[in-house]
């Protein structure tokens, strides 16, 4: 299905747009926190303060921050260009992915130190090659439920895509079931906050019950701040949504005001 010029030139700022978003998150954390991780875990002294515990919240917020951009972007651009169109963000992010997983990988190697290659290959690349898969796995979940949603509603011809778009772009509430775009946000928004629950509830049985009340109330609390990161993911990414859209109104109206006086 070929987009107008306009379209096209929306597409490529959206493209532009998220690759800094993703890059710029994984470039800081590569860069600044994992060396801080690192460096903070092997000091006694440091690791015993409030330090690691800052630290992980502000990885724990980039992650998030990660995939809310990531999947706004493609959620905005399945519905607004179709599915055919949406090949240069799934490109992207997978891109990204990749970059995120290696350059945290090499920052580690340069702060503590390299290991044997032999090393390497049976200790650490299993595990990035997990991680790689399971971030693209994410953004595979949301795909297939995007998919569901534009089977549903047929939006494979173009008139009915964008007479979609733009009724159902106009959120009411912040939750609405009978809004498919305002649903698939919330998807987007409980696929990361799922994954990170489940694999606290995974982490919690292998290290077993706590060992006192300081230790419960600790557990507690992440599992609290799970249900808030949901909540603000969602918040996060209906303002991106708003965003590009009010963004590619004001474009389409200066179009509109310019043509008119092009030279014929």
């Amino acid at each position: 299905m070929k987009l107008t010029l306009f379209e096209r030139c929306r597409k490529e700022r959206m493209n532009k747009w998220l690759t800094i978003w993703l890059f710029s998150i994984s470039v800081f954390y590569a860069a600044v926190c994992t060396p801080l991780f690192h460096i903070i875990n092997s000091d006694v002294l440091l690791a015993d303060t409030v330090l690691p515990l800052a630290l992980d919240l502000l990885m724990q917020v980039l992650n998030y921050l990660f995939y809310w951009g990531a999947f706004s972007f493609v959620l905005y651009a399945v519905f607004r260009f179709g599915f055919s169109n949406c090949r240069s963000f799934f490109l992207i992010y997978c891109g990204a992915v990749l970059f995120r997983y290696v350059a945290n990988l090499l920052t580690g190697f340069l702060t503590m130190g390299f290991p044997l290659w032999r090393e390497i290959v049976s200790d650490y690349l299993p595990y990035l090659i997990i991680d790689i898969v399971l971030d693209i796995a994410l953004l595979g979940t949301l795909n297939a439920i995007l998919y569901a949603t534009v089977r549903r509603y047929a939006l494979y011809n173009k008139m009915k895509r964008d007479a979609f778009f733009n009724t159902h772009m106009m959120f009411q509430r912040l939750f609405d079931r009978k809004n498919p775009i305002l649903s698939a946000a919330f998807w987007a928004s409980l696929i990361p906050s799922a994954v990170q629950l489940v694999s606290r509830v995974i982490y919690d049985i292998s290290y077993g019950a706590p060992t006192g009340p300081i230790d419960l109330l600790w557990m507690i609390v992440y599992y609290l701040s799970d249900f808030v990161f949901l909540l603000i993911g969602l918040l996060l990414i209906i303002r991106i949504l708003n965003g590009l859209y009010i963004s590619e109104e004001k474009a389409r109206l200066e179009d509109a005001s310019i043509l008119p006086n092009q030279p014929k």
